[in-house]
Protein backbone atom coordinates (compact mmCIF):
# COMPACT_ATOMS: atom_id res chain seq x y z
CA UNK A 1 0.00 0.00 0.00
CA UNK A 2 1.27 3.57 -0.86
CA UNK A 3 2.53 5.80 2.46
CA UNK A 4 2.61 9.73 1.96
CA UNK A 5 4.92 12.11 3.99
CA UNK A 6 3.81 15.96 3.91
CA UNK A 7 6.31 18.72 4.32
CA UNK A 8 6.52 22.23 3.12
CA UNK A 9 8.16 23.08 0.10
CA UNK A 10 8.81 25.82 -2.34
CA UNK A 11 10.15 24.16 -5.72
CA UNK A 12 8.57 20.47 -6.88
CA UNK A 13 11.23 19.03 -8.68
CA UNK A 14 9.69 15.65 -9.20
CA UNK A 15 12.12 12.10 -9.26
CA UNK A 16 11.91 8.71 -8.92
CA UNK A 17 13.86 6.24 -7.70
CA UNK A 18 13.84 2.42 -7.02
CA UNK A 19 14.84 0.99 -3.72
CA UNK A 20 15.42 -2.79 -4.26
CA UNK A 21 16.67 -3.60 -1.12
CA UNK A 22 13.38 -3.21 0.52
CA UNK A 23 11.40 -3.55 -2.65
CA UNK A 24 9.63 0.08 -2.90
CA UNK A 25 9.94 2.60 -5.76
CA UNK A 26 9.97 6.45 -4.10
CA UNK A 27 8.37 9.54 -5.75
CA UNK A 28 9.55 12.68 -4.29
CA UNK A 29 8.76 16.10 -5.64
CA UNK A 30 9.57 18.49 -3.17
CA UNK A 31 9.09 17.76 0.29
CA UNK A 32 6.72 15.18 -0.63
CA UNK A 33 7.64 11.25 -0.57
CA UNK A 34 5.26 8.57 -1.62
CA UNK A 35 6.40 5.21 -1.13
CA UNK A 36 4.93 2.64 -3.84
CA UNK A 37 5.05 -0.63 -4.28
CA UNK A 38 6.42 -2.01 -7.79
CA UNK A 39 2.38 -2.68 -9.19
CA UNK A 40 1.36 1.10 -7.49
CA UNK A 41 4.19 2.37 -9.05
CA UNK A 42 3.23 1.41 -12.68
CA UNK A 43 -0.39 1.96 -12.01
CA UNK A 44 0.55 5.81 -11.11
CA UNK A 45 3.19 6.22 -14.18
CA UNK A 46 0.12 4.97 -16.86
CA UNK A 47 -2.30 7.13 -15.29
CA UNK A 48 0.24 9.84 -15.46
CA UNK A 49 0.92 8.81 -18.79
CA UNK A 50 -2.67 9.18 -19.86
CA UNK A 51 -3.15 12.59 -18.26
CA UNK A 52 -0.16 14.31 -19.81
CA UNK A 53 -1.87 12.73 -23.39
CA UNK A 54 -5.13 13.96 -22.75
CA UNK A 55 -3.73 17.57 -21.88
CA UNK A 56 -1.61 17.39 -25.16
CA UNK A 57 -4.85 16.25 -26.77
CA UNK A 58 -7.35 19.26 -25.63
CA UNK A 59 -4.36 21.80 -26.63
CA UNK A 60 -3.99 20.76 -29.45
CA UNK A 61 -7.84 20.45 -30.07
CA UNK A 62 -7.88 24.27 -28.88
CA UNK A 63 -4.85 25.54 -31.25
CA UNK A 64 -6.48 23.86 -34.78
Amino acid sequence: MASLSLGAFKHLQPTAMSMPDIGIVVFTAGCVSIHLEPAEAEQLAAELRRAAQQLRGESQDVAA
